[in-house]
């Protein structure tokens, strides 16, 4: 596994530059508040 800081940014950092991280990332953090609620 890679213990990589940018993974638990991705929260704050909604285009985190980590890349292969998830599609959800490259959303905005608002469509992504409502996705996990679905």
């Amino acid at each position: 596994g890679s213990a990589w800081p940018g993974q638990r940014v991705t929260h704050h950092y909604p285009a985190a530059p980590v890349s292969g991280s998830s599609p959800i990332a490259t959303r905005p953090p608002r469509r992504r508040l409502s996705t996990l609620r679905l």
